[in-house]
């Protein structure tokens, strides 16, 4: 855990860190756990000798649970490092705006992209899916991005329809929401 409360029982509660703090925090603490405290905006963090203090942003944090799909009847299971590999290999040959298309069937994602300049690319990558069979053009980066932030050997990708946004999740400890694109 990056944090435990100073205080034994207190209450749990809830901060903004600015993004800086918690740069400050990967690069400086590398300890077990950092004791955290909190005096009223002031927010301290402890690692043995070192102490680094910042402020807590005001506001609340985006009710983000309104963004995420609920209702997906389509659900893919598949191997992290094997869509990762398959989706750098094929997005190679996308266009400017990174449009990849994903063929989902039982047993089967097809991951497909052109290119004007370098041609076709096609790569099956072997999958456990449950629904109707769908096609879906994503921005192959953002996938990867949530790919490589992920934890897990297997990845869960949830969708509706070929436009509503694509939930992906690792399992644990990670969710990400991706709109699909228009093919």
């Amino acid at each position: 855990s990056i944090a435990t409360m100073l205080r034994s029982g207190a209450a749990p509660t809830s901060i903004i860190l600015p993004d800086r703090t918690l740069g400050a925090l990967l690069a400086l603490f590398n300890g077990p756990s950092i004791t955290l405290s909190q005096s009223g905006q002031h927010l301290f963090f402890v690692d043995g000798h070192r102490m680094l203090f910042s402020r807590t942003l005001d506001g609340t944090f985006p009710a983000y649970e309104r963004i995420v799909p609920r209702d997906s009847d389509k659900k893919a299971t598949v191997d992290r490092a094997a869509l990762s590999a398959a989706l750098r290999r094929v997005g190679q040959l996308s266009e400017e705006n990174m449009a990849c298309s994903l063929a989902f069937e039982e047993g089967s994602l097809q991951i497909a992209s052109s290119s004007a300049q370098a041609g076709d690319a096609v790569e099956p990558v072997a999958i456990t899916y449950t629904g109707e069979p769908i096609k879906v053009c994503i921005n192959w980066r953002y996938l990867l991005d949530f790919l490589e932030a992920a934890d897990g050997q297997m990845v869960a990708l949830e969708m509706k329809m070929e436009l509503t946004p694509m939930l992906l999740t690792d399992g644990s400890s990670f969710l990400n929401v991706v709109s699909l694109m228009r093919m």
